[in-house]
């Protein structure tokens, strides 16, 4: 056993776990960044932590965590850098409302599963995760943003935008190379420039209900099965289907066969 003091708090790590006591309210910035003494950390059950701080563990060798349902943001670089970190899992009922800038950037995980309360994923938080695969949403996520970056570099191929987000910053998913199927659900928001179609060899959007296109450079090929007018395109069924190669965006209806014509390299089918 381990005993060390810091900030005026006590932390025990026995056989590579990292113990926080309850009393413990804050995760102070760079409070264990570059610690290579641990791989695991154990919160106490009745945890009353808030906040994770910026580099609070930044560069260290922990492995896999369970954030506490007491903690409500994680701070900027927290768990940057953090490669031998492949699990992170939220507690049940989880509280938190913000993943901060580059929180989890560069770090080795495979799967998040964000909960319900989080309002904004803030710049690059995911950025250069290059294992991260599958990213899913609490079906009462109340997700308002996701910032410039954020999942710049990941492996996922299908992500679906959560009906309650508003805004998705520029380049969020650039540079996800497998990334083929998005599916959207009656939002407002003009998101394509989010994904950055010139870096995508074939982007399906499978969209519900009307949505607008605000940019007035989009290339629409006419088809039987959308009407389009004054910017607002209205498919005549569900769903409505946008495919983007490398010079344009093509608008297709609900007809599967005809909007995979000519784009048979696309990987993801409508179920």
């Amino acid at each position: 056993m381990f005993n060390f003091f810091k900030n005026t708090q006590n932390y025990t790590i026995v056989n590579g776990t990292l113990e926080i006591p309850a009393n413990t309210k804050n995760i102070a910035q760079m409070q264990f960044h570059n610690n290579q003494l641990f791989d695991t950390v154990r919160f106490a059950p009745n945890s009353r932590v808030k906040q994770i701080g910026y580099c609070a563990f930044y560069k260290s060798n922990l492995s896999e965590i369970e954030i506490p349902a007491s903690v409500e943001y994680i701070g900027s670089l927290a768990f940057r850098d953090c490669r031998a970190l492949e699990k992170v899992t939220f507690a049940p009922n989880s509280q938190l409302k913000v993943i901060g800038s580059g929180a989890f950037h560069n770090t080795g995980i495979s799967e998040i599963k964000i909960p319900e309360f989080v309002r904004h994923i803030e710049d690059i938080a995911f950025r250069d995760c290059k294992n991260l695969k599958q990213v899913t949403f609490s079906p009462n996520s109340r997700l308002k943003s996701m910032g410039t970056d954020s999942f710049y570099g990941t492996s996922i191929s299908k992500f679906a935008i959560p009906q309650s987000v508003k805004r998705i910053a520029s380049n969020a998913f650039n540079g996800c190379k497998e990334l083929s199927t998005i599916y959207q659900f009656e939002n407002n928001g003009d998101f394509l420039r989010a994904f950055n179609v010139k870096n995508f060899g074939g982007l399906m959007f499978v969209i519900y209900n009307e949505r607008e296109l605000s940019d007035s450079s989009l290339t629409l090929h006419t088809s039987n099965n959308f009407s389009y007018k004054n910017g607002r395109i209205s498919p005549n069924e569900e769903p409505f289907i946008i495919v983007a190669d490398s010079e344009n965006i093509h608008a297709f209806g609900a007809n599967v066969e005809q909007a995979f014509y000519n784009y048979n390299y696309i990987k993801t089918k409508v179920r």
